[in-house]
């Protein structure tokens, strides 16, 4: 699937940023936002290398699994691209990898050393980021006039990466978690649940997430009227778990006890808003808790479907 991913998206890099510049000689230009204020773009003419800035995670316990995958399916659609002499004739794509981390501070000295690197390759486009995070910060710097280059990821679901005026060259094969509150407000509506939990993880971006969707939730003018009530929990993870593993003697763990205990006594579904690895937690903790009478139904937003965790 990454392997498809990739062979679509950079296709598309090259279709939608680079344009025929009329019926000159000179190749393909980069769209620019520097062009609308009348400085010449950038001009990429035949026989350029493309290079393509793979920045993915491999060191973190978020995405380090599906991290190599995506490596892998970066190098091998390259390839697969370069191989198809009637695509782009002339052109030659590379690729340059970083591992971002999934961490803001990571992912941002994986991107400024893939722009500034030692091969002294000049970036044309970043792919491969999974963690919103990192996305977030990629897409505010490629849309500088100095950077100004495209950013195409696979699975970030930040909302805020929505805003075109503030993300200009990002772009995304994935959907915001918060365009999931619909559906989740038709399957209230299917089944009659007229009270529901949500689980959202203590991060910034998650917990704007889930206060929109509880906010659109509760308004009954938008859901004809069917107005559901939202129990709102925040819970923490904690990173020291590299191996998947639940110490009950952990304060994260002792917490969310509680609040699946709270829940217990207001709603019978809860919907658990987080990473991948979040949703395993939540899931184990309760069955952890000896869950015998299955009072909780746990729809997920499917932030990220693939494993996260290694092992």
């Amino acid at each position: 699937m990454s392997w498809v991913c990739f062979t679509v998206i950079l296709p598309f890099l090259i279709l939608g940023f680079l344009t025929r510049a009329g019926d000159s000689e000179s190749g393909y230009k980069v769209e620019s936002k520097l062009k609308k204020a009348g400085s010449n773009p950038e001009v990429i003419t035949p026989n350029h290398t493309i290079t393509i800035a793979v920045l993915t995670d491999i060191s973190s316990t978020l995405y380090s699994t599906t991290g190599y995958e995506n490596l892998a399916a970066a190098r091998l659609a390259i390839e697969d691209i370069n191989a198809n002499k009637s695509f782009l004739p002339g052109y030659h794509f590379d690729m340059l990898f970083k591992d971002d981390g999934c961490d803001m501070e990571v992912g941002l000295k994986a991107l400024t050393n893939a722009y500034d690197n030692d091969e002294n390759k000049k970036i044309n486009a970043v792919i491969g980021i999974s963690c919103s995070v990192v996305c977030e910060l990629a897409g505010y710097l490629c849309a500088s006039d100095q950077w100004n280059i495209p950013v195409v990821s696979h699975s970030c679901s930040s909302d805020d990466l929505s805003k075109t005026d503030k993300y200009p060259t990002f772009a995304r094969l994935s959907l915001s978690v918060f365009k999931y509150t619909n559906a989740i407000i038709a399957i209230c509506k299917k089944f009659e649940w007229t009270k529901v939990g949500l689980m959202v993880n203590n991060i910034d971006w998650y917990v704007k997430t889930a206060g929109k969707m509880k906010e659109l939730m509760t308004d009954q003018e938008k859901n004809g009227v069917y107005g559901i009530q939202v129990f709102l929990e925040k819970f923490y993870y904690d990173d020291e778990d590299e191996d998947g593993s639940i110490d009950e003697n952990s304060d994260t763990y002792k917490l969310l006890v509680e609040q699946l205990n709270r829940m217990k006594q207001k709603v019978r579904v809860i919907i658990i808003v987080g990473y991948a690895r979040d949703i395993i937690f939540v899931l184990k903790t309760a069955k952890k808790t000896r869950d015998e009478q299955r009072t909780f139904r746990f729809p997920h937003t499917g932030v990220h479907p693939s494993r996260s965790q290694k092992g």
